[in-house]
């Protein structure tokens, strides 16, 4: 790049005071030269528009440069603009001195800062409005509006296996960046696919699920290096105790994906946006463990949960602005104990567990020749492939459809082995050990995965959560759960020997906030009335993610959402006196509940 740069300097910019292609300095405007934006012929650096008041341009050397709102755009930042093309601003905006003696030649002195600033803005005002984060796609994959692959290696891209130069390509803006890891420059068969022996590798891990797992391992390194190029990224948690081999499996990830991967420890969402900026590499977060609190934790998660289908995250900015950042990294995290996750975060995560090492593989582990050209030659192979994306993950999410897997489930680990397939082939991922995609669904279907990742209806948690909060009132020395209470009102009307009467279970639901009631027309059973607003309840979900206050209950929706032979919400029906009070509830039929959670 020097190189180019040196020679353009040369051929481009005469002396100070020369003329450049028969033009004299500063003569471009009367000579009609101008470009679209009403900037001399050949200036090195690009308006790519403007938002508000503040002006993006590319500079000499094809970086993305912004002049912010308040930011003084005098000498020393044009400078900076025209690094390596001084010369240049002599020629265009000269400060010109008058000859002391009458026949001399004019003398360029210098170059006039004022006319530089007030053409680049004016420049930037007639490309239009211009949003940075829409527009800038920095190092990683991408894909062209009509689904082509883009690779941004830093330096150069790869678009339709060709190399070209960094900078604008349709309404996107691709700048120079550090070099990353390119492609391997002829095409890679099955004979020098490194994937097989990649499979071979992860195997020699004691895995929670020994045929799954190494694929998924395999199959988030693709979509580490695919991220920005696909329309869901999902991460995945890696948790084992201390030698189960954690570290040294990190340390071949980052051998294979090189400098495509940003590794953390001990970071926080406001450090990663910063690093990745408009980049879409992975990210290696070590030792996310759980603590007593766990909310820097989550908020890193959290970034992560965005960054699976690009969503946008606003933060604070200086002078009161907003800053806008889209997050498009897949996340690799490690811990020897996992945090507690919510479910829209596990939903995105692979949850893969790693047990003690088998010393018989670890002692004769395959070796992986030429480790420095397995990620080049994977992203060559990836490339090259990439026509056959959207069939083999609509397969897959097909094939784990009917293994029960809900939309996310499918978007989770539908990528990820559509990935693995990707750059095995089919052979290789039959020989992997499932020979058709079709049997997916049975060997990774939602039984398959762990219980603290299976997902949970939302109104079926929110009633449990009643059931398992304690009344206020004491019972044989002891304050019961509500689910205990009704236990008890069971039993009593088997047994009658002065147990729980249905007055003192009314009365004592009644303290929690919920009404008990029985109503043939509805259910043979017991029915709750789970009032739709009470201070009493708000209390009972303090804390919570149903938790509301004596004004708004936001209980209330979430047990809305159950199936109507379970809750009832007619509004003729469900007006009902708690606590000597008729207010508006939900009714639970609490056998019908019951039944649906095998109790």
């Amino acid at each position: 790049m020097r190189g180019r740069i040196e020679r353009k300097r040369q051929i481009d910019d005469p002396p100070i005071g020369a003329d450049r292609d028969g033009v004299h300095p500063g003569q471009w405007r009367a000579r009609g030269l101008e470009d679209q934006y009403g900037l001399p012929p050949g200036c090195p650096v690009h308006p790519l528009g403007v938002d508000g008041q503040t002006f993006y341009f590319i500079d000499d050397i094809g970086q993305l440069f912004t002049v912010p709102e308040g930011r003084q755009f005098g000498q020393d930042v044009i400078q900076r603009l025209f690094g390596s093309r001084p010369l240049y601003l002599y020629w265009a905006w000269p400060k010109i001195t008058p000859p002391k003696k009458e026949g001399e030649p004019f003398i360029v002195t210098n170059w006039r800062a004022e006319l530089v600033r007030q053409d680049l803005f004016q420049a930037a005002k007639n490309k239009g409005p211009w949003n940075s984060v829409e527009r800038i796609r920095g190092r990683g994959a991408w894909t062209t509006k009509d689904g082509r692959l883009v690779l941004h290696c830093g330096d150069v891209l790869y678009l339709d296996g060709r190399q070209v130069d960094t900078g604008e390509h349709g309404e996107f803006f691709y700048p120079r960046r550090p070099s990353i890891p390119h492609p391997w420059p002829r095409e890679v068969g099955d004979d020098i696919n490194p994937g097989p022996k990649l499979v071979e590798m992860l195997r020699t891990w004691s895995w929670d699920r020994p045929d799954v797992d190494p694929l998924l391992v395999l199959g988030w390194i693709v979509v580490a290096m695919l991220g920005g190029a696909l329309e869901w990224r999902p991460s995945i948690f890696l948790v084992g105790d201390a030698g189960t081999g954690k570290s040294h499996l990190q340390r071949l990830i980052k051998a294979v994906l090189g400098s495509m991967l940003v590794q953390a420890t001990d970071t926080t969402p406001a450090g990663l946006y910063q690093r990745i900026g408009t980049d879409a590499l992975p990210v290696g977060v070590d030792e996310l463990e759980a603590e007593a609190d766990n909310r820097k934790a989550a908020a890193v998660v959290k970034l992560a949960r965005l960054s699976a289908s690009g969503g946008l995250m606003l933060r604070g900015g200086q002078d009161n602005s907003g800053v806008e950042f889209q997050a498009r990294s897949p996340f690799l995290f490690s811990a020897i104990v996992a945090p507690a996750l919510p479910p829209q975060d596990l939903s995105r995560l692979g949850m893969l567990t790693l047990k003690e090492l088998d010393p018989a593989k670890v002692a004769t582990p395959p070796v992986l020749e030429a480790i420095d050209t397995i990620g080049p030659r994977m992203l060559r192979r990836l490339m090259d492939r990439w026509g056959e994306w959207p069939e083999l993950l609509a397969a897959y999410k097909a094939a784990l459809f009917k293994g029960g897997h809900d939309t996310r489930g499918q978007d989770t680990y539908g990528t990820l082995l559509a990935a693995a397939h990707l750059l095995l082939g089919d052979e290789a991922m039959a020989a992997a050990g499932v020979p058709s995609i079709d049997k997916w669904g049975v060997l990774l279907g939602v039984d398959a995965l762990p219980d603290h990742v299976r997902k949970e209806q939302n109104w079926r948690k929110c009633v449990m959560h009643i059931l398992t909060s304690r009344v206020p009132s004491w019972r044989h020395g002891q304050r019961q759960t509500i689910g205990q209470l009704l236990e008890d009102l069971q039993s009593s009307r088997l047994v009658m020997d002065g147990g729980l009467s249905f007055d003192d279970a009314v009365r004592q639901m009644g303290q929690a906030g919920i009404g008990l009631f029985k109503d043939l027309s509805l259910s043979e059973g017991l029915i709750l009335a789970v009032p739709n607003n009470s201070p009493l309840l708000a209390e009972l979900f303090e804390g919570s993610q149903w938790a509301g206050t004596a004004g708004t209950g936001g209980w209330a929706g979430s047990l809305r959402q159950g199936p109507p032979h379970v809750i009832v919400t007619d509004k003729k029906k469900n007006n009902r006196k708690v606590a000597g009070l008729a207010q508006r509830c939900t009714l639970i039929l609490l056998d019908e509940f019951l039944k649906m959670v095998d109790v």
